[in-house]
């Protein structure tokens, strides 16, 4: 939780701490007044905050990450946690954490959008909206000492997340944000140590989103190709 509001700089942070405090002082100490002046902050601003007409922004969405099981933050097998997990796992494939931490998007086919989207909406209680996009790109390959490039397109399907809270989390728990073609990536230790239901919910995710499945080689009947797991990367990060 300490981690959660020292995210948000030091302003939110310290503003955030004085409401924490200006709530266990109302514990023993009615008057709004005399909280205000041992705090060093004015009366209207602690009383509404007594009142709960008002809150620090990070107040509240730790209240919202409080009201899904996800804070305080720990391994288990708990339905949000492990659909925590399985986002995790996506996030580090076919998805996207925004660098504004506001929202993330997670790509693939409309069938398991829908179906995430579901699990999503239900389990977390919010908003999320599906939707499609023309795309179109050029890929240069070296081939025999020449560039060889191809145009591809199509359309992708994604599912949208506008929720601050999550996204943050996600980014202290270790998912990257931005371009993560340019970034060093580590599965984060809550993963690595963590049971074996996290673990399969995070590789289930991962491996859906970029294990190539095996296929049958012509040369016979009976075997086949080794799975391929394949991640985009600047050279200096491979």
């Amino acid at each position: 939780e300490t981690d959660f509001l020292k995210s948000f700089g030091e302003y939110y942070h310290n503003i955030s701490k004085k409401y924490l405090e200006a709530k266990e002082l109302n514990k023993t100490i009615s008057n709004d007044s005399e909280i205000a002046r041992r705090i060093n902050l004015p009366n209207r601003t602690v009383h509404e905050w007594l009142s709960g007409k008002k809150a620090p922004i990070p107040i509240k969405h730790l209240d919202f990450l409080r009201s899904i099981n996800l804070m305080p933050l720990k391994s288990s097998n708990d339905s949000s946690f492990l659909l925590f997990t399985e986002i995790a796992g996506f996030l580090f494939g076919d998805g996207h954490l925004m660098k504004h931490l506001g929202a993330f998007y997670l790509c693939g086919q409309k069938e398991d959008l829908l179906a995430l989207q579901v699990s999503i909406e239900r389990t977390f209680e919010i908003k999320t909206k599906l939707k499609s996009n023309r795309t179109s790109s050029t890929i240069n390959k070296l081939i025999k000492g020449k560039i060889i490039s191809r145009s591809i397109s199509g359309s992708i399907w994604y599912l949208q997340v506008n929720n601050t809270p999550l996204a943050r989390l996600f980014h202290l728990s270790g998912v990257p944000k931005g371009d993560k073609v340019l970034q060093k990536t580590l599965v984060p230790s809550w993963i690595m140590g963590g049971g074996k239901e996290v673990k399969q919910a995070f590789l289930s995710s991962l491996f859906g989103n970029e294990l190539q499945c095996p296929r049958l080689r012509f040369s016979c009947k009976n075997a086949f190709s080794s799975p391929q797991l394949g991640f985009h990367k600047v050279e200096g990060n491979e």
